[in-house]
Formats: structure tokens, C-alpha cells, sequence
């Protein structure tokens, strides 16, 4: 499709998403938009919607799978430690579940981790 390989700003790019957020985009110009956002790997870190859109254009055949690999999404988190106790669990991106084991095989905490917050809920 010719529209999607023109290269067009982030501007521009970031314009299409708020003209498809409301609806204001052909059938043709949204295909090219998640085209767009396949190829620079977006599309897989976007709300649900866009991911759906990108796999089904795919599978329809409106792009070559084969040029397109979809990221693997690994959980980040961050473990913060004062004087060998953990203190806080923070999580990059939505909800962690994370617990802490002794190597005998005691629990010795349980922590919910997200981008707000982290609780430390001791057994």
C-alpha cells in the first residue's frame, strides 16, 4: 500500500491515532495506520484494540506476516532493598504478582506489584 510506506512524522502519526480514536479515518487509512504501527512495533504495546486490528489485518493478508515479528513482552520490575530486606516491589507495567521464598521453601512475603504502587503482605 502505497500510503503506508510514505514516511510521515510522529506528529502526523500521533494525529492518525486521535483521528482513528474518533472514527474519522477510512477503512484504507486505518489499515495503513496500524500498517504503520506494525512495522515500527507499536502496534504490541498499544491498548488492546490496536493489537486485535494488527493481528486480524494480518491473518486477512493485508501484510506479510513474515515481516513483521511481534515483540515478546517481558515484566520488568524493580526490587528495592534496605539492609538486605526488600522493601518495595515496583512493577514497569500493570499488575505483578511476586513472592518472596526462602530457599528451604518458607513464603516469607507476597507483593503485589504496579506502576503505582507495591504492598508487601507478610505471611
Amino acid at each position: 500500500m502505497s500510503q503506508r510506506n510514505r514516511r510521515l512524522s510522529v506528529a502526523q502519526e500521533i494525529e492518525l491515532i486521535h483521528q482513528f480514536e474518533e472514527e474519522n479515518l477510512s477503512f484504507p487509512e486505518v489499515v495503513s495506520l496500524v500498517g504503520r504501527l506494525v512495522e515500527l512495533g507499536w502496534a504490541w504495546r498499544m491498548p488492546p484494540l490496536y493489537q486485535v486490528l494488527a493481528h486480524r489485518y494480518i491473518e486477512y493478508g493485508y501484510f506479510d506476516p513474515r515481516e513483521y515479528e511481534e515483540p515478546v513482552m517481558r515484566s520488568k520490575i524493580k526490587i528495592v532493598v534496605n539492609d538486605g530486606k526488600i522493601t518495595r516491589i515496583i512493577a514497569e507495567e500493570g499488575e505483578t504478582d511476586v513472592v518472596v521464598q526462602e530457599e528451604g521453601g518458607d513464603t516469607t512475603a507476597r507483593f503485589t506489584a504496579s506502576p503505582s504502587r507495591s504492598v508487601a503482605e507478610n505471611d
